[in-house]
């Protein structure tokens, strides 16, 4: 009896483990339905769509770099589901990044285990992996499989390799997963760096480069050949004294989130720093059992510096990003595993605050998945509307010029053109809403940014307001110049008719729009100034638009 105990004891904490994974996969598959295609995935899906058409075309796109990425798994995962389901639902999309995320957690836990950390402390840190609610981004988003791709593939190469002597078994299938990492995405290059550390640490530097060499000479010549061609990468780059600021605030807001305790990620991390020091300072080999952790702190490093260099210029709040949270939560819980455990060995009456810390961070982990469900997934939801009008409504389809793009903001990759085009290959689910929604969405989407080219006159228009003068030029377009800081100008909009808005200096508002007379839609659209862009609003009907906070001229045409 006491044996039997004893043995479902033992096995406790791997049964709260794998209940975690299943609690994760519910959850993750119930919030996850408010979301759908959104950002980048149109890239893969409309922009640069794999078709097997063309057998030369298909390889000079699948090999082609997303951003910097080496994307060519996800873009086979793409160009497959699109083949099976296309856009009709996102439910398979969902599935497998929920299941890479899912195949992740477990990988980190037998990472753990692997280094020796207590059962205990193991199931309680792959449970904060599980739930990483404060990483949702990458698991809510199927586009994300390029990221969880290569972290799911780096933490295999990582436990392959993880042996002494010679295996050449799994030193192959190690090489394989290390390309596999290298494949899905440029995080992959982290991964890649950090098998090279753990190898080092566990059999030598010999060992270390047989494995790492052949990676970096298969992703030299894909660069050489096809990663250079980079033509979607204009973030700016910006000097070195602006990547430190931005390598702390990623590493501390991850500590902080994974952890969900606020303030403390600047002391993690130096205290992290001792514990590593102290562990290595006489030998490095001497602790070899634990060359996996270096490896992922090594991972975690490089990764934070290169997203430092092509990313700094963005700010802070980017490096707060929940994809980089996820990412170095992957790196770090096994540090902060062998952490907590090397603390409870040294004095057990430590069991309570452990146990308080992982509660936690499991608590607060799992009860930040609903809240960025809820914050982002308002937006998905309200864009797949306009989406789904601009592809299908017979108004939209009427009035809505081709180039349009419905939702600029989250999408810009795909126009009105593109997905009429996927709607009449019946690849688009069918869209629904009450009367007030559709003239909202139908009006939303009527309304976007088009790049500025031809203008003609405009017929007569009824303008009423205060703040503005108003002119007629030669070419039958209409001048509103301001007369004082904040106007409020009200456009009478006639049926079937189509008007383009520009500014060349200051900022445009349309503020609201009033559609049939009776009903009032916010639109809070805002044009830079310059003529390279312009506002097109296409009326299906009478309409009334309001503009505020506009520039110090603005002009109202026809579009010819």
């Amino acid at each position: 009896m006491d044996g039997g105990g004893r043995n479902v004891r033992d096995r406790l904490p791997t049964i709260l483990f794998l209940a975690a994974l299943v609690v994760a996969l519910i959850v993750f598959e119930w919030y996850g339905r408010r979301f759908w295609f959104v950002g980048d995935e149109w890239n893969f899906l409309v922009r640069n769509r794999l078709s097997v058409d063309d057998p030369s075309a298909f390889v000079r796109t699948l090999f082609r770099p997303h951003n910097e990425h080496w994307s060519v798994l996800p873009r086979l995962w793409y160009w497959l589901a699109d083949s099976i389901w296309g856009l009709r639902t996102y439910t398979p999309y969902l599935t497998a990044i929920i299941l890479l995320h899912l195949g992740v957690a477990a990988l980190l836990w037998r990472l753990i285990l692997r280094l020796g950390v207590q059962p205990w402390i193991a199931a309680g840190t792959g449970a904060v992996m599980a739930l990483l609610g404060p990483g949702a981004e990458n698991i809510f988003w199927g586009f994300q499989v390029g990221f969880v791709g290569s972290a799911f593939f780096g933490l295999a190469a990582l436990l392959l390799a993880d042996h002494d002597g010679c295996d050449r078994r799994r030193d192959g299938l190690a090489l394989l997963c290390g390309l596999a990492s290298l494949l899905c995405s440029g995080i992959g290059i982290p991964f890649v760096v950090g098998l090279g550390i753990a190898i080092w640490f566990r059999r030598g530097l010999r060992s270390a480069v047989a494995i790492v060499l052949p990676l970096a000479v298969m992703f030299a010549i894909w660069y050489v050949a096809f990663g250079r061609a980079n033509e979607a990468n204009t973030v700016p780059r910006v000097g070195p004294s602006q990547w430190l600021p931005y390598i702390f605030v990623q590493g501390t807001n991850a500590i902080e989130q994974i952890s969900q305790i606020p303030m403390v990620g600047g002391g993690v991390i130096a205290i992290l720093i001792i514990f590593v020091g102290v562990r290595i300072r006489h030998d490095f080999r001497a602790h070899e059992f634990l060359a996996p952790m270096y490896g992922l702190l090594g991972s975690a490093l490089v990764m934070s510096i290169t997203t430092a260099i092509g990313r700094s210029s963005l700010g802070a709040d980017q490096a707060r990003s929940s994809r980089y949270v996820y990412l170095l939560a992957v790196m770090l819980i096994p540090v902060l595993a062998v952490m907590l455990d090397a603390l409870l060995r040294r004095d057990r009456r430590a069991i309570i605050p452990v146990a308080v810390f992982l509660a936690i961070a499991v608590v607060g982990c799992f009860t930040a998945i609903p809240r960025f469900a809820f914050a982002q997934g308002q937006q998905v939801a309200q864009q797949k509307l306009l989406i789904l009008a601009a592809a299908s409504d017979p108004l939209m389809q009427r009035f809505a010029p081709e180039g349009n793009i419905p939702a600029p903001a989250l999408s810009p990759d795909v126009s009105v053109a593109a997905l009429r085009e996927r709607w009449i290959d019946g690849d688009l689910p069918q869209w629904t809403a009450d009367d007030v929604s559709r003239d909202a969405v139908r009006l939303s989407a009527l309304v976007g940014l088009n790049p500025a080219t031809s203008f003609g006159p405009i017929d007569p228009v009824r303008i009423t307001g205060k703040g503005f003068e108003q002119t007629t030029a030669p070419d039958g377009c209409i001048r509103l110049s301001a007369t004082e800081p904040h106007i409020e100008a009200r456009v009478a909009v006639t049926p079937d008719s189509s008007v383009v808005i520009s500014t060349a200096s200051g900022e445009i508002e349309i503020a609201s729009l009033t559609f049939a007379a009776d009903r009032q839609h916010p639109v809070p659209v805002v044009v830079p100034g310059g003529q390279s862009t312009a506002v097109t609003v296409v009326a299906p009907a009478e309409l009334a638009m309001v503009l505020a906070r506009i520039g110090a001229a603005v002009t109202i045409c026809g579009e010819s």
